[in-house]
């Protein structure tokens, strides 16, 4: 049998391979689920069809550009939001903070940066906040009472200061604590009421030897700087008054007399001698004795610290004031030469109080200079204004008939020639009283342009070459200032002569008001890296002249303090200059201690040299640390007798304390031995013995009007006998009716007997 004999197939020769599965579809063909050929860059089934042929990226691709397009966007964001961090409010700055602190992806470098920003931003108020409010001033009473506190307000540097310190040590954060109430910072007094007193005779008198010492004070320490009333006339009507040669007096002159008195009487009280409370006042049409009234209440109220009250009281002044047009420059002949500068006068003081009190609340002011036009004072009495009469009479002398003009309104030339104009004039309250004025009308101006929010939509770099003009304008005034008004070349240290006490006082306000003109760009944030070797030289140079001027007013003060040189200043503003210089001091310790840590971490553990940290450019922290404690201990000083800078020394005190063991040395600087051995004793300023002593058969308070002032007849005003001497029944007016003997009554047209006499605190309770 034949064996079967496997034979193989032949291969074929038209074999077709099944072709294999498209690794990526195009999108056409997914979306209509046809099979797709993965023919790039169109595939069979687009190109039979006519239709575009896309390829997308698979899903795991797209998650991974994705991821990393949002990384470098919140990497883009975290970096705005640093830069946002100091240009904004505190409140605000905490919140991007502890956002940027709780995110995952924050490096340890950006978080030091950030802690450094905090130190730079925070440690003052940013202008930003003048169009932000980060509390209710209505929800409680004591907020209510202390108002809206701008970003111009020594304040307001120091709540912010507070909160910076209490962030870096860890006591609060914007997450866990509410931002603190500005009221709780607050050293003004600013109690919810007004004293209550109860007075029985408002005619009643002191003594005419107790009235002349308090008249006297008010004219040496407060008519220099706030002639407010007309001095000559009101002389001439109070000795009149209390020769029994005038009728009994109007309401409106008795108002007057009395705030005289209560100011004087509040000098004397914080210089140590007692006085008492109660007041008297009335609210009547704009008359020029209303418009007198609400000025000197004003500055009774910012004297007694009552700072809320005080900028309310002076802008009803001012609006007075405007509606008599004392704002205006006078074209009718219906006024002599005298009475038209005593009215001039009585605007620029209210103008400079209205000034000052804007500054301390930092709100804006009720008087645009753009819409007043009242001349300058006379510089000298010699000199006369350009009135109809005057050219009738022949004043046709230059030198004696040529107005003033304001150093902001002046070219170099014009400068050069008002210096030669009055480089020749002998020191006197009306020259003082020009050069103060000037000074004033520049740091109200550069305010205006300043803090605002137009200047900062003109954005940071204007706002430089703002302070720097006008920077330079106020060194144009001061150049221009008489030999005899100059401060370069006075010794603070000397005794006290009538031009030296002009040239303290002038220097006081220039350093203040550079203080207030420089503020905006002291701390800001320089660089990412924290470091003020990058900065412009305008920059540089504006922070120097902030710390310098703090550092200049400080240097004015007596070593050890003393009744004689307080009572020779502007004593009502002095708490002001002492509490302004020391939030400088304060926030400057707080922003290099800040840029000494950023400096240490990014050079990697090795210390800079003294040669890099402290620079010709910049000030030795033991100049400031020096000036710091002067500057305390005056505030402990004046703390003995004063409740508002007691509440100031205690405030910068804590503030002091939460800077930690290296600054322990300022905390515990304050012994007895550290008082001054100046006349007077020790006032108790608590508000129960205050009330109490109205109800108490004791001497007469601040206002003229009871029975006598608690002044020893036979000592001078200066100094306290140990046991108080007063009167126990009010001294008679004799009811003599000669109103003729008052001679001009321009100013005191009221000068007539009212027998409705209102409330210090019915009219102004009425108007709070």
């Amino acid at each position: 049998m034949l064996s079967r004999v496997p034979i193989s197939r032949l291969p074929n020769q038209h074999t077709v391979t099944k072709p294999g599965r498209t690794g990526r579809a195009c999108d056409e063909c997914r979306f209509r689920k046809a099979k797709c050929d993965g023919t790039k860059p169109v595939c069979l089934q687009c190109a039979r069809a006519n239709v575009p042929c896309v390829y997308s990226e698979t899903k795991r691709k797209r998650e991974k550009a994705e991821l990393e397009r949002m990384t470098q966007k919140a990497e883009n964001l975290e970096r705005l939001l640093q830069q946002i961090l100091q240009e904004v409010d505190s409140p605000l700055a905490d919140k991007i903070r502890q956002t940027v602190k709780s995110s995952p992806g924050v490096s340890e470098s950006k978080n030091t940066l950030s802690g450094h920003g905090s130190a730079s931003s925070s440690s003052g108020a940013s202008l930003d906040a003048t169009e932000v409010l980060d509390e209710d001033p209505n929800r409680s009473r004591a907020s209510r009472a202390t108002g809206y506190l701008g970003n111009q307000s020594e304040v307001s540097w120091m709540r912010s200061l507070n909160m910076q310190t209490g962030l870096e040590n860890g006591e609060q954060t914007s997450q866990n604590h509410p931002t603190p109430p500005t009221s709780s910072v607050n050293y003004h007094v600013e109690s919810p009421v007004y004293p209550a007193c109860e007075v029985d005779n408002v005619y009643a008198l002191p003594q005419r030897e107790v009235a002349e010492q308090l008249f006297a004070i008010f004219r040496e320490s407060v008519h220099p700087s706030l002639p407010i009333i007309r001095l000559d006339l009101f002389t001439h009507q109070f000795i009149s008054f209390y020769s029994g040669q005038s009728s009994l007096p109007g309401r409106k002159w008795l108002a007057i007399l009395n705030l005289v008195f209560a100011i004087s009487s509040k000098l004397c009280q914080i210089s140590g001698q007692d006085t008492q409370n109660s007041e008297c006042v009335v609210q009547d049409h704009e008359d020029l004795q209303q418009v007198q009234i609400e000025a000197l209440a004003a500055l009774y109220l910012l004297a007694s610290m009552h700072v809320n009250r005080a900028w309310k009281m002076i802008g009803t002044a001012a609006r007075a004031g405007v509606s008599l047009g004392l704002h205006l420059r006078a074209t009718h002949n219906d006024l002599n030469a005298q009475a038209l500068e005593a009215r001039h006068r009585l605007f620029w003081s209210i103008f400079s109080l209205e000034n000052l009190l804007s500054i301390m609340t930092g709100r804006a002011s009720c008087l645009r200079e753009s819409t007043f036009s009242a001349p300058p004072p006379l510089a000298s009495e010699d000199m006369h204004p350009f009135t109809n009469d005057a050219l009738k009479d022949g004043l046709d002398q230059a030198s004696k008939t040529l107005p003033m003009t304001w150093t902001i309104d002046q070219d170099h030339k014009q400068l050069g020639y008002q210096r030669e104009l009055i480089g020749t004039l002998k020191a006197s309250d009306e020259l003082y009283f020009f050069c103060l004025i000037d000074l004033i009308l520049i740091l109200h101006t550069a305010s205006a342009r300043i803090y605002s929010k137009e200047s900062l939509k003109a954005g940071w770099g204007e706002i430089e070459s703002r302070i720097d003009l006008y920077n330079n304008i106020m060194l144009d005034w001061r150049a221009g200032l008489p030999d005899c008004m100059n401060f370069d070349t006075v010794d603070f240290a000397s005794g006290l002569s009538t031009n030296e006490t002009y040239r303290i006082c002038l220097a006081l306000h220039y350093n203040s008001a550079r203080i207030i003109l420089n503020r905006p760009c002291l701390t800001r944030k320089k660089n990412k890296e924290g470091f003020q070797g990058h900065l412009s030289r305008t920059r540089r140079d504006i922070e120097m002249t902030c710390l310098e001027s703090a550092l200049a007013i400080i240097s004015i003060f007596p070593e050890q303090p003393n009744t004689i040189w307080y009572r020779a200043v502007t004593w009502w503003s002095v708490l002001h200059y002492l509490v302004q210089s020391t939030a400088i001091f304060l926030i400057n310790i707080t922003y290099a201690d800040s840029s000494e840590d950023l400096h240490r971490r990014s050079s990697k553990g090795h210390p800079a040299s003294d040669e890099s940290r402290h620079s010709p450019e910049t000030v030795n922290p033991k100049v400031i640390l020096a000036a710091t404690e002067k500057a305390l201990r005056w505030l402990y000083y004046l703390g003995q007798t004063d409740e508002s800078a007691r509440k100031a020394f205690n405030l910068c005190n804590d503030c002091v304390r939460r800077m930690g063991s290296k600054y322990a040395k300022l905390c515990d600087l304050i012994t007895p031995n550290h008082t001054s051995d100046s006349a007077g004793y020790e006032v108790p300023t608590d508000d129960a013995h205050q009330q109490s002593r109205c109800k108490e058969n004791v001497s007469h308070d601040q206002f003229a009007g009871t029975v006598d002032f608690g002044f020893d007849g036979h000592e001078n005003v200066g100094s306290v006998s140990p046991e108080m001497w007063y009167t126990n029944e009010p001294e008679p007016v004799k009811p003599c009716i000669r109103i003729d003997t008052l001679g001009d009554g321009t100013d005191m047209a009221d000068y007539v007997p009212d027998s409705e006499s209102p409330t210090f605190d019915d009219i102004l309770q009425g108007l709070a």
